[in-house]
């Protein structure tokens, strides 16, 4: 099978593609999330282009163009008076753009991001699908299907991309030299969650971090999953069967207690000071803030023993990922997330696939 008949037959098999349908919002959301898909397997030289002249997007990859039906012939062009190369009709768009256009066409933002969501993922599973059944031999091992080809036989889901939100300082550092565990400010404060690397199913951004963010998409290997509705079931999983957990967890408890009780009476005692001694205030403060200090590196001292424990009880179990459908974090932050135990689990869906199977490798070549 060449590589352009499994483009085209992905394209037409995709469930959604109510081509020049009444809503051409949507034509453009359909066309803005296969660019965007394309984009994140590393075909970054593609761009929707927008015919002003009928309303219809294109998707140019090269110097092919596409419709969701699959490529366009040379007459399309010449029926409607223009050259293939160079024309007017057509403007190349980004996607803030085209959800202007998409908008102005009826169909709300918030709308179109579902549905450009929603395209990414039927686009990846169709064409995985495609390249499952494909003959091996008609991928170079560096291509778009070859890397994805190899990658499914080395045991990774290439129906399903997941997306790592993280600082851009951070981007060129992960492609040199991959994911690692305890970069991030949660290794020890996030104690009700395990080690890990936390990605969630869709590019749309959560605001983590105050500067700029990416979001950078990876493929998982197959493996067992704990799925879960909030963070609170967790502790109901690890502690029926970790002591180690148990005992840990309760230490922090009697911590948050006995700290609390020592800042609430040195507070009670900053109060009495401010009415009836008022010089000693700046002694008494500082006690208070002393409190605080302490407390927070008791925390830091367990909340990582906490994590440990709960990720070697996941493990134990049989568990490679963890799933928090309803994840509540800090500045009223949901999402979806998915920990993944163990970095190795994950590989950047843009770069050429690494030696996960030197055996396979060696079959390819």
């Amino acid at each position: 099978m060449h590589l352009e008949e499994i483009f085209n037959r992905t394209l037409k098999s995709l469930p959604n593609a109510n081509w020049l349908s009444s809503n051409n919002g949507h034509n453009i959301a359909f066309m803005a999330g296969v660019s965007k898909c394309l984009n994140y397997l590393g075909e970054q030289n593609n761009v929707v282009v927008f015919n002003q002249l009928n309303k219809m997007p294109l998707i140019k990859l090269g110097d092919d163009y596409y419709s969701p039906y699959g490529k366009i012939s040379d007459d399309f062009f010449t029926d409607y008076g223009m050259n293939k190369i160079s024309h007017d009709a057509f403007i190349s768009y980004d996607h803030e753009k085209l959800k202007n256009i998409a908008t102005w066409m009826r169909m709300d933002k918030e709308e179109y991001e579902k549905e450009v969501i929603n395209v990414q993922g039927e686009f990846l599973s169709s064409l995985s699908n495609h390249i499952k059944t494909a003959d091996s031999m008609t991928f170079p091992v560096n291509s778009l299907y070859g890397r994805l080809y190899y990658l499914d036989k080395s045991g990774f889901d290439i129906s399903r991309m997941l997306f790592h939100e993280t600082k851009k300082s951070n981007e060129r550092s992960i492609v040199d030299n991959g994911l690692a565990l305890g970069l991030g400010d949660a290794a020890n404060s996030d104690y009700q969650m395990p080690e890990g690397i936390f990605v969630k199913p869709d590019d749309k951004p959560i605001h983590i971090y105050s500067e700029e963010s990416v979001q950078m998409p990876f493929f998982a290997r197959k493996g067992q999953v704990l799925d879960i509705d909030q963070r609170k079931n967790i502790e109901k999983v690890v502690g029926k069967v970790s002591n180690e957990w148990l005992t840990i967890a309760n230490e922090r408890e009697h911590a948050d207690l006995a700290y609390s009780k020592l800042t609430g009476d040195i507070t009670n005692e900053l109060i009495d000071v401010l009415q009836n001694a008022p010089e000693r205030k700046d002694e008494v403060k500082a006690t208070f803030d002393n409190a605080m200090v302490d407390w927070r590196k008791e925390l830091d001292r367990i909340n990582p023993l906490a994590k440990k424990a709960m990720t070697k009880s996941l493990k134990e179990q049989g568990f490679d990922y963890m799933r928090v459908r309803n994840d509540k974090g800090s500045w009223g932050r949901e999402a979806d997330t998915m920990v993944v135990l163990d970095p190795s689990s994950l590989v950047c869906a843009s770069l050429p696939a690494r030696d996960f199977d030197n055996s396979f490798e060696q079959e390819m070549s």
